[in-house]
């Protein structure tokens, strides 16, 4: 070991030696030693970066790279149509932006599940339940969680990204999550979960996980990592049971519980997932996980013990069904899922809104806040239409009753209600108070009957309440406000009998607007159609498959600006019962609606006068004042009263 005394005459003589080679002979032996130190600390993180970029060109950093830019530009034309989003999540300590803010959340009217990794998310599982007295529909968030939450075994978690996408087309939200595995930034574990409730089969939640090591060059060695699977708290943290397999299989486990859905109501919960691995290995080959869960319930009974004593035979039932999902493959049941969503989305909007703002305008909702909307609101429908247990005799019943909508929507158009039915959803609270009041709006204007149809028929009504579209006993109108109308708005695949037909409010150069409509699926009794107050038999038009387009014309009193029957008589009939008073073609009411902002120009002239009698008074006093031989303020003194006062 060193001594002291030599370690000191060590270090003398190497400060001697730098003061003399490197020009620091006036430097204090403290002060080198500084500058040793510093260069020294400068070396040790300089160099791996000088290697770098000069030995290994293709290297570059992960640090600069979103966790979701490869899927924000996989998805780009879908994010442009409002079909997807994609969300980063904010690191601790930082704010996310009101506009990027989304819920991941997914469910089919039977189950649903909040995609949430945060700790205080204790729960990821609920259940829909609708009293028999209530119309309201409630989520009830059970103390289980199923999601499975990729943990690095070590890993610098607060550089970690997290970021989730949703694909309103296809029902699908997937949490994506990267960890650091290098301090410089050269590879990271990468986790993309994706997890749905299963459309045409209402008690499955569906889930996969895919996890690969990502490199910043292919040259690099391969390496290996273990994550850790977090998963499955049901048998430690929530008052779920454990229950053994009737047949003894080991590949799934099975939990009950006695719910409390309300006041003297309780129902049997079983709960059957998959196993998952604590650990697996994740190298640059893609590693896949996949977990099938099943949540199966009980009737509603009075007493406790009754909902008890059913627990068996809900178990039973659970076996029956799992055994028998567990024979089709997870990229079929991914498929038939995504089919189901597709089916279900038989409508919809397209809306593009104009760039010049009108403050006495009605607004337009965001459109990825209406695709959004509808999301949320169709994940807290039942499919009837696609429930695999419905018969096809019933399924018959169900189009004929989707065809026939009685006389919805006869309330005012709902676009213009931004604040209450178009609006952000947060939490899971959130997305059943959308859809009980979405509910509530539309069974209370005529949508009832459609309402009782599920998820198809509420797509309906959300569809036909946005513009205004109205069914009566004759034909189908379109009452909207003539003021939106400088933005287009389309109507797809609207459902008036054995036809669909497409309705589309385009702009045109010069504020001229027009309406175009089509039939997709005719129906062997033709369709017609008019322009606002149908002031002639020459204007009604019969629809084909190529669109015709059709003036708008704003009525006093306001009126429908398209009618639709199949009775062309109807048609001929309907202007004699209209009593309309005053009619314009829409560009000469927006002509006039522009020159009438603002305050009229006598309040401008008599504005102009004032300030200018103002002046000319002002003026006059200021001239008056200069020839007037004496002051005119109070209490000034003479210059002929100073002198004589001087004089004395």
């Amino acid at each position: 070991m060193m001594q002291p005394q030599s370690f000191n005459n060590s270090l003398r003589s190497f400060t001697s030696w730098v003061r003399n080679n490197c020009k620091l002979a006036n430097a204090s032996p403290r002060r080198i030693v500084f500058i040793l130190i510093l260069a020294f600390i400068l070396l040790y993180y300089m160099l791996p970066y000088f290697y770098n970029s000069t030995f290994s060109p293709k290297y570059y950093s992960f640090k600069s790279q979103a966790c979701s830019a490869s899927y924000k530009e996989k998805y780009a034309k879908q994010i442009d149509e409002h079909d997807v989003v994609v969300s980063d999540i904010p690191a601790l300590g930082q704010a996310q932006s009101v506009d990027d803010q989304h819920f991941p959340f997914v469910g089919n009217g039977m189950i649903g599940s909040a995609v949430l990794y945060e700790p205080e998310s204790s729960s990821s599982l609920y259940l829909y339940y609708k009293p028999p007295k209530d119309p309201k529909t409630k989520l009830i968030k059970l103390a289980a969680n199923v999601l499975i939450q990729p943990v690095p075994m070590s890993s610098d978690n607060l550089a970690r990204q997290d970021a989730f996408t949703m694909n309103f087309r296809q029902g699908i939200v997937q949490r994506l999550t990267c960890f650091p595995y290098d301090r410089f930034g050269r590879k990271r574990i990468f986790s993309s979960h994706q997890v749905i409730a299963h459309r045409s089969r209402p008690n499955v939640l569906l889930q996969r996980l895919r996890v690969k090591l990502e490199q910043t060059s292919a040259g690099l060695i391969s390496d290996q990592v273990l994550l850790h699977l977090q998963y499955d708290t049901l048998g430690r943290n929530s008052p779920f049971l454990g229950a053994p397999h009737p047949a003894g299989r080991s590949d799934y486990k099975l939990y009950t519980y006695t719910l409390a859905v309300g006041e003297g109501e309780y129902i049997a919960v079983v709960i059957a997932t998959t196993n998952v691995p604590e650990t697996i290995s994740v190298e640059e080959k893609e590693n896949v996980v996949n977990c099938v869960t099943v949540l199966m319930k009980s009737g509603v009974y009075q007493v406790k013990k009754d909902a008890d004593a059913q627990t068996s035979a809900v178990v039973k039932e659970t076996v029956e069904y799992m055994d028998d999902l567990l024979l089709t493959t997870v990229d079929d049941l991914f498929h038939e899922h995504s089919e189901a969503w597709a089916d279900i989305l038989h409508t919809g909007l397209t809306i593009t809104t104009s760039t010049e703002e009108d403050e006495e305008a009605p607004g337009i909702p965001d459109p990825t806040l209406v695709n959004a909307t509808m999301y949320y609101i169709l994940s807290s429908m039942d499919s009837k239409l696609h429930d695999k247990g419905i018969d096809l005799n019933e399924r018959r019943d169900l189009m004929k009753r989707l065809k026939t909508p009685n006389f919805c929507y006869t309330g005012v158009a709902t676009f213009h209600s931004t604040s209450k039915l178009w609006r952000k959803v947060t939490s899971a609270a959130d997305v059943m108070s959308l859809t009980n009041m979405w509910a509530l709006t539309l069974r209370y204007k005529g949508c009832a009957n459609l309402l009782d149809e599920g998820a198809e028929g509420m797509l309906q009504a959300i569809v036909l309440s946005f513009g205004g579209l109205q069914f009566t006993h004759k034909d189908l109108q379109l009452h909207t406000d003539p003021d939106i109308l400088h933005n287009e708005i389309a109507f797809h695949n609207v459902m008036y009998q054995d036809s669909t037909v497409d309705i589309a409010i385009n702009t045109h150069h010069g504020d001229s607007v027009s309406i175009s409509v089509a039939v997709r699926n005719a129906s062997s009794e033709p369709l017609y159609a008019c322009e606002a107050g149908c002031t002639s038999d020459a204007h009604i038009i019969r629809v084909g498959k190529i669109a015709h387009q059709l003036p708008v014309y704003v009525t006093k009193p306001p009126s429908p600006i398209l009618y639709l029957s199949y009775d062309r008589n109807h048609l001929v009939e309907l202007h004699q019962t209209l009593h309309l008073s005053g009619m314009m073609r829409y560009e000469e009411h927006w002509e006039i609606k522009r020159q009438n902002k603002g305050l009229p120009w006598i309040f401008w002239i008599g504005i102009a006068s004032l300030i200018l009698l103002f002046h000319v008074f002002l003026i006059r006093l200021l001239i008056k004042e200069y020839y007037s031989s004496t002051p005119s303020l109070p209490g000034a003194k003479t210059s002929k009263g100073y002198l004589g006062i001087r004089g004395r």
